[in-house]
Order: C-alpha cells, then sequence, then structure tokens
C-alpha cells in the first residue's frame, strides 16, 4: 500500500541519516525503548542488523510501518537526536497530505463514513441501484435484556414470543440508539453493548444506522473514530493470515491510509461495530496464553478479535456487537461486564411508518396496511423487518397489478413463493424453460450451505453448481465484492439468511431430478433433515417449517405453474409419519404434544385433513417456558379446531400477553360476540381468543384446562367465560397464579353462571402480584347467592370433602367483608391462607367475625405479614375464645408485648382448640414469655409452640419454662431455633426436662449453649422423668468436650430417639466417646446427624461397632466429613453385621472415590435392612459405579433409594445401571443429576424402561445436558 511504501522511505532516510555510532545507540536505545507497553524487538536480533535497510525492514515487519515511524522519532529523541526526530515527524505530517492534522483527518474519515453508510443495497435491487438509509429506516424497539430465558429459541421465530412483553409496565426498560452507551441506574458507564436479534429483525441496518449517525455528529461524541467490521468479510480471511489490530483499523480507513498513532493515542474514544458475530466460523473463546496486547503485532484473526473483546487488546476501547441469540452461549465465554439489549422488531406504530416510507404512493400504503392489519398473521410477521419488506414488495406487486389483496396467501411459505413468483416475473419469457434447472441446483446449494454452516459462497461454488445464468443468478443472489487485505473476491448469498432455508426446503421437497444427482450434495433423505431438527439444530427449524408449507397443495401448484418444479407427494406421507411416532419432539408415551413448534409446522400446510390426520393419537397440550403471542393464539387456534381427540390443555408459566394495537386503524368494527357483558366489550382484545373460542366449540371434548403462572390479565376471562357457558364437556379448570383483577372476576363468573357450565373443579389459589380486590368476592357472590356449589360441582377443591382457599399476596383490603360470610356459610372451608395481603384492622374485624360464627368449620389460617396494628388482636383473641375447630394458626406480624397479651387472653380461653401455634420472625422479645407461658400452664389442646428466629433470649425461656413446668401443660415440641439463647438458660430449660411429661421435641439449633450450657442440659435429659424423643443442637458451638456428658445421656435416656449435632466441632475424640453411649444396652437412639462434624477415618471404627451392636439404630447421617475410602471401608464391616438394622445412611461429600466401592457392593449384597444410600459429591467415577451395581444385582439387595448425584460419571456406567434397573425389585429412586451420562448413557437407561420387570418410580437428571429427543423419552 502506499501508506506503507511512505513511511518505510521516510524511516529508512531517518536511520540512513545517522553516522555509525549514533547508529548502534539507536539500536541499543530500540531495544528496550517499551514503547506503548508494546514487546521490543529482541537485542540478539538487532545485533545482526548492520545495514539501514535490513532495520527498517525489521521495525516496520515488527511494528506495522505507521508504527514504526513514531517508535523511531521516540528511540531517536531519547538518544539525543532532535533535529533527525523533527524532520522525521515533518516528513510523516506531510505522507498523510497537505493540511492533514490528527483533528483534518478525523473529519475527513467521519465524511468518507458517512459516504459510505448514507446508501445501502436492497435484496432485491437491480445492479447500480440504491436507496438512502434514512427513506428506509424506521426505528425498531429494543429493551434491555438478562437474559433470563433459553439462548436456543429460533431467532426468526423466538421474537415473536418476546415482542408482546414490551408494551407491559414491568418489562424491561426500553433503549434507543442515543441511549445505549448512557450510564445504567447503578451510574456505570457500559463499555460492551450487544446487539441481540434474529434473522432480519435490523441488527445489520441498526448497526449502520449507527454509523451513520456517528458521522454526522448526532449521536456518540464521545467517540473520536468507530469502525465497521463486518463479520463476513472476517471469514474470508484465511486462518494462515496474519493481521495486526492495526491493519484492521487501515482496511476502515479511506484509501487505507491511516494515522494509527493518533487513532490509537486514546482508545477511550474508540468504538468497534462488530457486526454479525454469530456468522464467524471460528472460535473466539481463545486460552489467554494465545491473546495478544500488542496492537501491531500480527496473529491470526480469531486472536486478533479474541484479544479486543476479552480486553487485552485496548482494555479502554468500546464495543457494539451483534448477534443472533443462537450465537449468544458462544459470545458470552469471551465477554465481561457486558449489557445485553434485545432488538424487538417494529412496533405497531412502527410497522405502520414502514408502509408509509415504502409506497411512495399514499393511497397504495393505505391499503396495504389496511390489509395487513386485518390479517393477524400478516400483521404478526410484520414485527420482523426484513417480513415487513417481503411481504411490502409482494403486496406491491399485487397493487400494481390491480389483484385482490385477501388472494394473499396467510402463511410465511407462501409469501416467499409469491416474492421469488415476483422476481422471477422480471426476466423474459425465454428464461422459463432455464428457471426449473436453475432453481434445482440453487436449492442443492442452500441445503448444502445449511449442512455446511455456510451462507457465502464463492465464484468456484456457482460453476460447480452450474448457476452461472446471466439473470436468474443476479435476480435470486446477491454479489458482493469483499476486500481480503490485497485482494478483491467476489462472493454471493442469499437475499437473506430465511430465503436460503426456504430453498434448502424446497430442495428436500422436490421430486428427484437430474440436474442435482452429481453435485455431491447431501442426498434427499429428510429423515437426515428431521434428525437435525430433533436434536434441537437451529439451522434447521425454519426449513422444516417450510417443508410443511411446501406440502400445501394450493402452494405446490402455484409453484409448479410459475416454475415448473413439482413437489413429491412422498414427502408429506414423511412427515405425517414424523408427527405420529414422535420422533423425540413430542412425549408420545403421554399422548401429549409439548412443542409449539409442531403446531407452526401443522399451521403452514393448512390442510385440514393432514392436520386432523397428525393428531389424532395425541389427547392433550403441554407448553412451559414460552411466551405466547397474537400469532401463536391463531396457529393454536387452527390446530385445535382440527383436532378431535383434544382432551387437555395446560400452559406452565407461559407468557400470554397482549400485543400493542392501540393505534391501528382497521375499518369496520371488530367482533367481540362472544363475550358477554359491556366492561368486556370495552376492553382490550384477549391475546388468546381465537384459542379460546376452538376450545370451546360445541364438538370439543376437552376436559381439562391448566393455565398455571401465564400472566394471565383480565382481558382473558371473557373469553375463558365463553369457554365455560359453551363446552359441554369441561370438568376442571385451573387458573393459579394470575392477575385476574375485578373485572376479569366479573367475567369468569359470568361463565360459571351460565346453566350449560359443567364444570366441577376450579382452582384459583393465586400467588401472585393480584391488584386489589382479588378473585373471591365474585366468586362468594356465586357460592352464596347463585347456589352454583348445589348442582354437585366443586368449588376450589383439592379433595371432595374439603375446600382450600390460597390468596397469597393478592393485595386484598377490602374483601374481607365476603370472607367472613363465606366462613359462616361455608362448612366445608378448612384452610385459609392470607399471607402477604395489607388486611389491617378493618379486615382482621370482619375476619373474626366470620371466625366466630357458629357454622365455622375452619382449621387452619395462616396470616402471615398482613399489617395489623395491636387493636384488632382483641379481636382474633374472641374469635379464638369462641372458634371450636381452628387448629393451626400462623402469624408473621410485629408483634410486642401488648398484642401478644391481647392475643393469650383468647389461647387461655377454655373454648380454644388451638394445637399448633406459629409465632416465627415476629420481633417478639423476652417480655413476650411471660403471657405465652401462663398459656402453656393453662392451655389443655396447645401441642406445638414455633418461636423461631425472635429475640427470645435467656430470660424469654426461664419464662417459658415455668408454663412448661406446670402440670397442665400439655406441649408436645417447642422449637427456638435462633433465638439469641446462650448457656444460661440451660439450667431452666435441664430443670424443666426433668419435670415435664408432655414434651417430645426440642429445637435449640443456631443458638451459642456451647459445651457449659449443653452439659447442663444433660443433667435433665439423663433425668428418669425426661420423656423428650427429639434434641435438636444444630449449629451450638459444641466440642469433644461435652461428648462424656451426651453418652452419658445416651446410655441412660429410654425415650431420646433422635439426636442432632451436626455442624458442630466434635471432631474423632468426641464422636467415640458418643459411640460408648450408643453401644450402651440402654440407648433406643433410631437416628443420630453427625453431617459437618470434622470427622476423619479414625473414627470409623467406632462408628462400625456401634452398628454391628446396636439394633435400635436406622439413619446415620456423615455428609460433610473427611472419611475417605479408608473410613468408609471400616463402616461397611459394621454395615455388613447380620445385627446391623441400619436403613439409612448419607456419605455426601465424604471424598470417596471408586476404590471403597466393592466394599459398598458387598454391603448391599448382605444388608437385608439398608434402604437409602446417599454417595453424592463424591469422585466416584464410572469404575465405582460398575463395582456398585455387582451388589445392586445381588438378590439378597433391598436398597429403595440410591443418590449419585456430582459423581463425575459418564454414559460408560450407564449398561450396569440399565441392568440393575432391569432386575432389580427393589429399587424406586435413582439420582444422577449432575452427570455427564451423554445422551448414549441415557438411552441405554431408556431402552430398560420397556422392560417389565421395571420398577423404579423417580429418576432424577438435573443439568445433564441432554439433548431434545433424550430428554422426551424421559419425560414421565
Amino acid at each position: 500500500m502506499t501508506g506503507e511504501m511512505n513511511s518505510w522511505d521516510i524511516l529508512l532516510e531517518a536511520v540512513e541519516d545517522l553516522d555509525l555510532n549514533m547508529f548502534e545507540k539507536f539500536k541499543l536505545k530500540l531495544s528496550h525503548i517499551d514503547y506503548e507497553g508494546m514487546h521490543n524487538l529482541s537485542r540478539g536480533l538487532l545485533e545482526e542488523t548492520n545495514d539501514a535497510v535490513r532495520l527498517a525492514d525489521r521495525m516496520c515487519e515488527h511494528y506495522g510501518p505507521d508504527i514504526a515511524v513514531e517508535v523511531a522519532t521516540s528511540v531517536l529523541e531519547g538518544i539525543n537526536q532532535r533535529d533527525t526526530a523533527a524532520k522525521l515527524k515533518r516528513k510523516k505530517q506531510q505522507a498523510l497530505g497537505p493540511g492533514t492534522s490528527a483533528e483534518d483527518y478525523r473529519k475527513k474519515y467521519r465524511d468518507n463514513v458517512a459516504r459510505e453508510f448514507r446508501t445501502f443495497k436492497e435484496a432485491n435491487a437491480s445492479l447500480g441501484e440504491n436507496v438512502t438509509l434514512s427513506s428506509r429506516y424506521t426505528k425498531v424497539m429494543m429493551i434491555t435484556n438478562p437474559l433470563g430465558r433459553s439462548e436456543r429459541e429460533h431467532e426468526v421465530l423466538g421474537l415473536r414470543q418476546r415482542h408482546a412483553e414490551v408494551g407491559r409496565e414491568d418489562a424491561h426498560p426500553a433503549v434507543t440508539i442515543e441511549t445505549l452507551f448512557q450510564p445504567d441506574e447503578r451510574g456505570q458507564m457500559p463499555q460492551i453493548i450487544v446487539l441481540v436479534g434474529g434473522a432480519g429483525i435490523g441488527k445489520t441496518v441498526t448497526a449502520r444506522k449507527i454509523m451513520l449517525d456517528w458521522a454526522t455528529g448526532a449521536i456518540y461524541t464521545q467517540f473520536d473514530y468507530a469502525f465497521y467490521i463486518n463479520c463476513r468479510e472476517i471469514n474470508l480471511s484465511q486462518q494462515a493470515d496474519m493481521l495486526s489490530l492495526v491493519d484492521l483499523i487501515s482496511a476502515c480507513c479511506p484509501c487505507g491510509k491511516a494515522p494509527p498513532e493518533a487513532i490509537l493515542a486514546s482508545p477511550e474514544k474508540l468504538l468497534f461495530v462488530i457486526d454479525g458475530f454469530d456468522e464467524l466460523r471460528f472460535s473466539l473463546d481463545q486460552p489467554k496464553y494465545k491473546l495478544c496486547s500488542d496492537c501491531v503485532e500480527r496473529k491470526p484473526v480469531e486472536i486478533i478479535l479474541s484479544s479486543l473483546f476479552q480486553k487485552t487488546l485496548l482494555s479502554q476501547s468500546s464495543l457494539l456487537i451483534t448477534t443472533r441469540p443462537t450465537a449468544l452461549q458462544r459470545l458470552g465465554q469471551c465477554l465481561k461486564e457486558e449489557r445485553y439489549v434485545e432488538i424487538m422488531g417494529f412496533s405497531d406504530a412502527e410497522k405502520e411508518e414502514y408502509f408509509h416510507k415504502f409506497f411512495r404512493e399514499e393511497e397504495k400504503a393505505i391499503k396495504a396496511i389496511t390489509f395487513v392489519k386485518r390479517n393477524d398473521t400478516l400483521f404478526a410477521m410484520c414485527l420482523v423487518p426484513i417480513m415487513c419488506w417481503t411481504i411490502c414488495t409482494v403486496l406491491e406487486q399485487e397493487l400494481n397489478e390491480r389483484k385482490d389483496l385477501v388472494q394473499t396467501s396467510r402463511t410465511t411459505t407462501m409469501l416467499y413463493v409469491l416474492y421469488i413468483s415476483s422476481l422471477l416475473k422480471r426476466g423474459s419469457d425465454d428464461l422459463k424453460q432455464d428457471t426449473k434447472k436453475f432453481l434445482s441446483r440453487l436449492c442443492c446449494m442452500a441445503a448444502d450451505g445449511i449442512w455446511k454452516r455456510k451462507i457465502l459462497f464463492h465464484e468456484k461454488d456457482i460453476e460447480v453448481y452450474g448457476l452461472n445464468h446471466p439473470v436468474l443468478l443476479s435476480l435470486l443472489l446477491n454479489e458482493s465484492v469483499l476486500r481480503n487485505r490485497m485482494k478483491c473476491a467476489s462472493v454471493y448469498s442469499f437475499l437473506h439468511l430465511s430465503f436460503q432455508e426456504f430453498f434448502a426446503a424446497l430442495f428436500y421437497a422436490l421430486e428427484d431430478n437430474e440436474e442435482t444427482g452429481e453435485l455431491g450434495t447431501p442426498g434427499k433423505d429428510i429423515k437426515k433433515v428431521l434428525k437435525q431438527y430433533r436434536e434441537y439444530d437451529t439451522n434447521w427449524r425454519l426449513v422444516v417449517q417450510f417443508l410443511f408449507g411446501l406440502l400445501n397443495e394450493e402452494t405446490s401448484e402455484y409453484l409448479r405453474e410459475r416454475t415448473g418444479c413439482k413437489i413429491s407427494p412422498r414427502v408429506k406421507e414423511d412427515l405425517l409419519n414424523y408427527i405420529h411416532v414422535g420422533q423425540g419432539i413430542t412425549s408420545w408415551p403421554r399422548g401429549v404434544i409439548d412443542y409449539l413448534d409442531v403446531f407452526h409446522c401443522l399451521f403452514e400446510i393448512q390442510e385440514e385433513t393432514f392436520v386432523s390426520k397428525a393428531l389424532e393419537h395425541f389427547t392433550g397440550i403441554v407448553l412451559e417456558d414460552c411466551r405466547l403471542s397474537q400469532y401463536d393464539d391463531m396457529v393454536l387456534s387452527f390446530c385445535v379446531r382440527r383436532w378431535a381427540g383434544l382432551d387437555c390443555f395446560h400452559l406452565d408459566k407461559c407468557s400470554v400477553t397482549l400485543e400493542d394495537h392501540a393505534n391501528e386503524f382497521v375499518p369496520g368494527p371488530p367482533d367481540r360476540s362472544h363475550q358477554h357483558t359491556p366492561q368486556a366489550e370495552e376492553s382490550s382484545p384477549s391475546p388468546v381468543s381465537l384459542l379460546c373460542q376452538a376450545l370451546g366449540r360445541p364438538s370439543s371434548k376437552l376436559k381439562t384446562v391448566k393455565l398455571w403462572c401465564c400472566r394471565l390479565s383480565s382481558t382473558i376471562c371473557g373469553d375463558l367465560a365463553a369457554v365455560l357457558s359453551t363446552s359441554q364437556s369441561l370438568r376442571e379448570l385451573d387458573v393459579v397464579d394470575n392477575c385476574i383483577e375485578d373485572l376479569g372476576l366479573q367475567l369468569l363468573c359470568e361463565g360459571l353462571k351460565h346453566s350449560s357450565c359443567q364444570l366441577q373443579t376450579l382452582r384459583c389459589h393465586i400467588e401472585g402480584e393480584v391488584p386489589s380486590g382479588g378473585l373471591w368476592p365474585w366468586l362468594m357472590v356465586i357460592i352464596l347467592v347463585m347456589g352454583w356449589w348445589a348442582r354437585a360441582s366443586v368449588l376450589v377443591v383439592v379433595t371432595t370433602q374439603w375446600i382450600f382457599f390460597r390468596l397469597v399476596r393478592c393485595q386484598l383490603a377490602s374483601t374481607c367483608g365476603d370472607l367472613a360470610v363465606l366462613l359462616s356459610t361455608k362448612q366445608s372451608l378448612r384452610e385459609l391462607n392470607l399471607e402477604g395481603n395489607d388486611l389491617g384492622d378493618l379486615g382482621m374485624q370482619l375476619l373474626c367475625e366470620g371466625l366466630k360464627h357458629p357454622s365455622c368449620q375452619l382449621q387452619t389460617l395462616r396470616l402471615l405479614s398482613c399489617k395489623f396494628s395491636n387493636t384488632c388482636y382483641g379481636d382474633l383473641a374472641a374469635a379464638l375464645s369462641t372458634n371450636q375447630s381452628l387448629r393451626e394458626l400462623d402469624l408473621i406480624d410485629i408483634l410486642q408485648d401488648p398484642e401478644v397479651r391481647l392475643l393469650c387472653e383468647g389461647l387461655k380461653h377454655p373454648s380454644c382448640q388451638l394445637q399448633k401455634l406459629w409465632l416465627r420472625w415476629c420481633l417478639m422479645d423476652s417480655a413476650c414469655c411471660g403471657d405465652l407461658a401462663v398459656v402453656l400452664s393453662s392451655s389443655q389442646s396447645l401441642r406445638e409452640l414455633d418461636m423461631q428466629g425472635n429475640k427470645v433470649e435467656d430470660a424469654g425461656v426461664r419464662l417459658l419454662c415455668e408454663g412448661l413446668k406446670h402440670p397442665s401443660c400439655q406441649l408436645q415440641m417447642l422449637r427456638v431455633f435462633w433465638c439469641e439463647l446462650t448457656s444460661a438458660c440451660c439450667g431452666d430449660l435441664a430443670t424443666m426436662l426433668s419435670i415435664n411429661q408432655s414434651l417430645r421435641e426440642l429445637d435449640l439449633g443456631d443458638n451459642d449453649l456451647g459445651d457449659p450450657g449443653a452439659r447442663l442440659l444433660c443433667e435433665g435429659l439423663k433425668h428418669p422423668s425426661c420423656q423428650l424423643q427429639t434434641l435438636r443442637l444444630w449449629q451450638c458451638r459444641l466440642t469433644s468436650a461435652v461428648c462424656v456428658d451426651l453418652a452419658a445421656v445416651l446410655s441412660t435416656s429410654q425415650s431420646l430417639r433422635e439426636l442432632d449435632l451436626g455442624d458442630n466441632d466434635m471432631g474423632d475424640p468426641g464422636v467415640q466417646l458418643l459411640c460408648e453411649g450408643l453401644k450402651h444396652p440402654s440407648c433406643q437412639l433410631q437416628t443420630l446427624r453427625l453431617q459437618h462434624c470434622r470427622l476423619t477415618s479414625a473414627v470409623c471404627g467406632d462408628l462400625a461397632a456401634v452398628l454391628s451392636t446396636k439394633q435400635s439404630l436406622r439413619e446415620l447421617d456423615l455428609e460433610g466429613n473427611d472419611l475417605g475410602d479408608p473410613g468408609v471401608q471400616l463402616l461397611c464391616e459394621g454395615l455388613k453385621h447380620p445385627s446391623c438394622q441400619l436403613q439409612m445412611l448419607w456419605l455426601w461429600h465424604c471424598q470417596l472415590t471408586s476404590a471403597v466401592c466393592a466394599d459398598l457392593a458387598a454391603v448391599l449384597s448382605t444388608s437385608q435392612s439398608l434402604r437409602e444410600l446417599d454417595l453424592g459429591a463424591n469422585d466416584l467415577g464410572d469404575l465405582g459405579v460398575q463395582l456398585l451395581c455387582e451388589g445392586l444385582k445381588h438378590p439378597s439387595c433391598q436398597l429403595q433409594m440410591l443418590r449419585l448425584r456430582i459423581c463425575r460419571l459418564t454414559g460408560t456406567c450407564c449398561g450396569d445401571l440399565a441392568t440393575v434397573l432391569s432386575t432389580s425389585l427393589s429399587m424406586r429412586e435413582l439420582d444422577l443429576s449432575f452427570n455427564s451420562l451423554g445422551d448414549s448413557g441415557w438411552q441405554l437407561l431408556c431402552e430398560k424402561l420397556k422392560h417389565p420387570d421395571w420398577q423404579l418410580q423417580k429418576m432424577r437428571w438435573i443439568r445433564s445436558c441432554l439433548n431434545e429427543e433424550t430428554q422426551q423419552k424421559l419425560a414421565p
């Protein structure tokens, strides 16, 4: 390049001016110059360089020509050759051109960028035909996105599931181009912005708009330079090509002339726009040692980009990267502290703006947008800019020919067919005879490209496929001239990736012909395509949908007439068989379809007979964690109407939201005839209105509708009411955890009142954010006034006898009067949960009126965080003293002495029958305990008192003990976990234990009792009158010093059955002392918990001796102790003893390996008692499990539950496990979570599912990295 030659000449002239002495000083200084952190030329290499020409060559090769001049200037100044240095600077400035200062160059660069990005070529443009960006560009919706959703969503179709959320108040904040680099809510300025969006969503146009606006000074004035790097061009760089970052920057500059020293002087003022990261064919997740930090160092292009991304190059520069969602995981591996922004496409207003920009004539624009708005499918498609452009192009052709737009197809496939047809019409009639041949070969290249993940095709590819047609080539492919360093090359691409996917689908749909027989593509094996699709390969998802669409008879006939291409009838049978068999997409053993894309495929074919036949073997829909738009609504309704055997419709955590059509103009009134009330007619249309109409059709056999946690608003309830009032088959409606509101309730109740409603079960125990009012007042009106239950239907049931109302966090404030009526009339109501509702005092008063009614049969009342004041506890006390049914009261509130005193008045009343009182986390102090002690001494019913998380302290426990010592006390369980207790209260507890005859369980966990406190407790535990069965001393700061006392308890207590000493520093000496007590004949302990007690193998011999002698011990928890293989080998000796009766053994994270598994296998083959074994978080490996299987296969093995989580297992051990599962008569549960078994391993296990002797009831495989097919085979 000229710039490079000028720099070399200037450098050479300066070096030649030096005399021999200065030449040597220059080299010496150069060897340790450390210029801006760059690597130096080695001293040895410089010593070998004896002339100016070789020195200039080596400096330019090492630093790059431009930087080499800067380095030489610095060296000359360092050896006091200032005149030569000044002369070198002048020469360098002259090389940039007359008057070209750094500021002048920045202006020149901006002008060049503005010229380059002001226009662009549309996909179907003729040669030389460009449009200005401003005439086409329409703002797209963008939101900040925390990436909480699946990253493997197909980019074109997945967008519809995200778009509907943007209009919601709680959606992620919207952003614009102008605000991308503004500080976030924490004031942090982002350095890396990732623009995420599907194919055709506008990523490249947005990137070009950013470049244009930066160049014109409209945005990002903080950046002196913005460089646009196209990843398609980067792919043309061969791996052997060595580039530097300076080379990449120079390629962006006019004529390649760039002053790198000026550009790189302020890295914080540089912006790199990396467009199309997903198109890179190499990985950027390079190891640290391969990265570079020198801007002039030449490396393979993937190393340069990796270094830029991972901030070892220009760490202060900013990046803006565009990518498809499918590449997010790959991208995230090489970025830190990036901010994600999702491009959502066009809003409704922006769609309309785009139409008006596209159609120059206003009349045509209005006709087109009005037509599209009447067609929900087309309007939904237009949120994707590439689809909007395609639809506009097709409609423009139809309008120009004065055709009726109503005849335009509803499906994506037909739109593409129409568009291709419109392109081919541009050619002459003579082209028709060439079209079929050309399309066949084009389809072949498209399919080959999908297999090879190739989207750019070189001239040699065009020759190989025989596509050198003078007219058709330019019509159907884009030609680009890309520069790869010094070379220029023509490359071809489809108009858009989705068009390549369309032609790939056409390849598999066409009848076989001789045109593609010798082109070397993968054969037309449709099963291979479906296999890739089954494995969730995103490259094939849209291909398969197009494949279904091409099989529509009208579409295939239209295609034959226009192009001569014939669709093979055999493909339809292959696809039908694929749907029937399931092939991993549908869970055919359950008879349900749980993959939304299946319905999109069936929608594309648009043939009722085919759809009905495809669905005839299925009975249900179960969709989880997806976002349903109005387009999905239409797709599902189309399929449901043709599904005679649909029995169950279930959405779980699916976002069902309404797209914004508030500003649309559609002539004629909307059809809302299926709704019943004026309120419904005034509300927005439901996002699932078409689906509900299909579900409620008279011929439907639907029995169950479940909509769990689907963010349903009140707008959907009118449609659900229509289902209730028209369906003759519906028996169960479940709308758990939805935001229905009062208006929604009114609409729903209209359907419930209808005489045709046959519903038997309605579940509405809401656990979401619901605006005030809530569901239940309206349901009560139906219960109490309409007598709805009298028709033998059951409201909100868990069983057919009891009703459970759960109104958790429903923001109820004014509905307690209705609840009171319900309590006084509905004798089947047993449980009421009002957690998180701001009921206030008035609410409590009204509620208590219902509780006091003689007919009230409520047994459980939960009032957690309901914001009462002290005045209302008098009402609650009155209710407790009157109500004869209430057995359990759960309160979490701020309770001080006055509130507790009022509450206790009711609890002390002889008529109070309360058995369980939970007062957790109520901020109570010790002063409250005096009144509670009086309750304990007088109540004949109270059995459980839970005071966890209160500041009870030692003084409070002393007061409680006074009540517990009273002869009338009947309390059986006391929990004072985490109540700020010390050893000072343990003497009182010991005295109480020696007197109280009722207490069976005492939980003192997470209190600082220490050894002194535990010793005092032991005195009470040893008393003959103590009846305690369970003692929990978890994390009470105990050591081995107290174990002599605990051993004495074990050897004397006739009642103690469970002892929890977990998370105490017992150590081996302490447990050895405990074992002496455990071996005593009087010890009756059944459960011993010693998790995380710092035990080693040294104690295992003692534990083995206990196991071989103590027949009462049933459960032993040794989790988190460093026992190792030798320790467990000793344990096994005790486990194998005939007297051992242990049933459960926990050895989680005990530093075990495969070496111990033979011993464990011997235990499994001999023990008649062991039922549960936990070996999780141990490095057993495949060999260890294979050894275990020998014991598991033994006829004497009685094990029912085996946990092998995080045991570093692979598929190698699955054959042995499969054999065990097919032969074991005892095994009921197996946990293999967090192991890398792989699909092959799981498939071995799946094969045994069919075995007639299979007894397993539960198998866990959390995070096992399975493909879709294997997961579906494992589905219940």
